[in-house]
């Protein structure tokens, strides 16, 4: 009877066992048949570029200056393109594309040079559903030449209340049109110009002299010079003059901001105040926002002359914008008073709505 019980008992063990042995089998089968299989070769998109730089070489100023890219689908699947020009002065000629398997096609990116001189780059952006190459940029590049050349292009003037500035400027012809300046004229009336000709190289060449007289005000200096020419392709031109005209005491820098700040964060931020000659001292310091206050302490070595001031915001301000003006009170009777305004946020977007 025990030995019957036992090949029962036996008998039922090895058929559970060869059970879960089917069962496994079959579970691992499954398992492996949901598995995502790699496409057969070639059945991606595959991009391919002729170059993914150009350089056109010389353009003239407001001129096209256009590049043109030739991309091939090497894949066994549709290439689909997306083009994204990196600034507004460069635009595609489509910005999505599909080429078929074996096909290709052409990215055309024109650049807008009225506002350039000399060597520029810029980068043209192009994305792609090639799982090899997602994301590629091509660097295009011109040197483009104005017709009437003037140097400097760019000026960035700082000088003192009462004090003279002058600067000159040089024009001269990029063809072989014989340059003529018609008129000279500033934008601001305080300007002085003088226009002189100098032929020491051998081609008549253009001096302005542009002079920014010491009754000039205070403040920042924004203005330029109009000068009309005889140039078909250049008849106007604007020369750039800016800057900043300071006062003897001056702030650095000149506005506050405490940025985003949580409820219940504290905050500091730092001005210099200074004067360029002699001393002076600080009378009184007023805020119209009681949640934000200055103090006021002499830099070392510098007593009477520079002082750090001391942005304190308290902390218990409401969620939302957080703005005001402090006011400060001097013994200096050309500047008796001088204002910095601040501001920041405090709380998230969410809070503050």
């Amino acid at each position: 009877m025990k030995r019957t019980i036992r090949s029962l008992i036996l008998m039922l063990f090895r058929a559970a066992a060869i059970w879960l042995i089917a069962c496994l089998a079959l579970t691992l089968g499954c398992g492996r048949a949901e598995i995502p299989q790699k496409s057969a070769a070639g059945k991606t998109p595959k991009i391919v570029f002729d170059s993914l730089e150009k350089d056109i070489g010389t353009v003239w100023k407001g001129e096209p200056a256009k590049f043109d890219f030739t991309v091939k689908n090497e894949g066994g699947e549709p290439l689909e393109l997306e083009i994204k020009p990196g600034c507004g002065c460069t635009v595609a000629n489509a910005r999505n594309m599909t080429i078929p398997p074996g096909k290709e096609d052409h990215i055309i990116a024109t650049l807008t040079t009225e506002h350039y001189i000399h060597r520029v780059t810029k980068i043209v952006n192009v994305s792609s559903n090639d799982p090899e190459m997602t994301e590629t940029q091509l660097r295009i590049t011109a040197d483009v030449k104005p017709y009437v050349d003037f140097q400097p292009q760019y000026t960035n003037i700082r000088i003192y209340k009462g004090d003279e500035y002058k600067q000159t400027f040089t024009l001269t012809s990029g063809d072989d049109v014989p340059l003529e300046i018609k008129s000279v004229k500033p934008s601001l009336d305080y300007l002085e110009t003088k226009l002189t000709t100098d032929e020491s190289t051998g081609k008549t060449r253009y001096l302005l002299t542009v002079t920014v007289p010491a009754t000039a005000p205070p403040g920042n200096l924004a203005g330029n010079i109009t000068v009309e020419t005889n140039h078909p392709k250049a008849s106007v031109l604007n020369l750039p003059v800016y800057g900043v005209i300071l006062q003897e005491i001056t702030l650095q820098p000149t506005y506050v901001h405490f940025g985003n700040v949580t409820p219940g964060e504290k905050a500091e931020r730092q001005v210099s105040l200074s004067k360029r000659k002699g001393t002076f001292k600080v009378k009184k310091i007023a805020s119209d926002n009681p949640r934000v206050s200055v103090d006021i302490e002499s830099q070392p070595g510098g007593e009477g002359r520079s002082y750090t001031l001391k942005f304190r915001y308290d902390g218990k301000a409401p969620a939302g914008p957080l703005k005001g003006e402090i006011t400060i009170y001097t013994d200096d009777s050309e500047q008796p008073v001088l204002t910095v305004r601040f501001s920041g946020i405090v709380g998230t977007a969410q809070q503050q709505q």
